[in-house]
């Protein structure tokens, strides 16, 4: 599944939200989607030097919901990840051209829980410190969207040394690398 968000003032978005509204952009979605996936296979060419057999990129549902954002629901993952990489390839268009110039796929994020973190020596709504976590740890811009304490600080003792940190990445792959490695915050 993939959460796209759009403006509704852009004169390109779908705003015919009715059955028929969305039965016309999902078949408009699958059939430039086709044209994508054949368009691919013409021009990549495997070890062998052969056209390999197009990608099956298909979405089989498709919800609007009233805050400017679609639910697209895809037959496989595969299909997810393709439509997820021509969104963003500016050959094609495929947002702009369904959904408006400001349209834009919702990362899903990964949450993480670390726990015993210097409660007085980090702050989770502080840009600096975020930015710390990113650069100790070897991660690049955008990999961490949001850190929060788990137990608001009102609710936690006077003399509590150290709390529970919960972390929104913005990939597996950055989740994944976090939970591997050794994090370092702030102590």
């Amino acid at each position: 599944m993939v959460l796209l968000k759009f403006n509704p003032d852009d004169r390109v978005a779908p705003l015919d939200c009715t059955l028929i509204g969305l039965t016309k952009l999902h078949t408009e979605l699958n059939r430039n989607l086709k044209d994508i996936n054949t368009t691919e296979a013409a021009i990549t060419l495997t070890q062998d030097g052969i056209h390999p057999q197009p990608t099956s990129t298909y979405m089989k549902g498709l919800s609007a919901f009233k805050n400017n954002m679609y639910l697209l629901k895809f037959n496989t993952d595969l299909s997810a990840t393709c439509f997820c990489t021509y969104a963003i390839d500016e050959t094609y268009d495929l947002l702009t051209n369904h959904f408006g110039m400001n349209a834009r796929v919702k990362a899903k994020p990964h949450y993480l829980i670390v726990r015993f973190i210097p409660y007085e020596a980090f702050n989770p709504e502080d840009r600096n410190d975020i930015m710390a976590i990113k650069h100790d740890n070897g991660l690049t811009k955008g990999s961490i969207l949001l850190t929060s304490w788990l137990k608001h600080p009102d609710h936690c003792s006077p003399n509590q040394l150290l709390a529970t940190l919960k972390i929104t990445c913005s990939t597996t792959a950055n989740a994944n690398y976090l939970l591997q490695g050794s994090v370092f915050i702030a102590g």
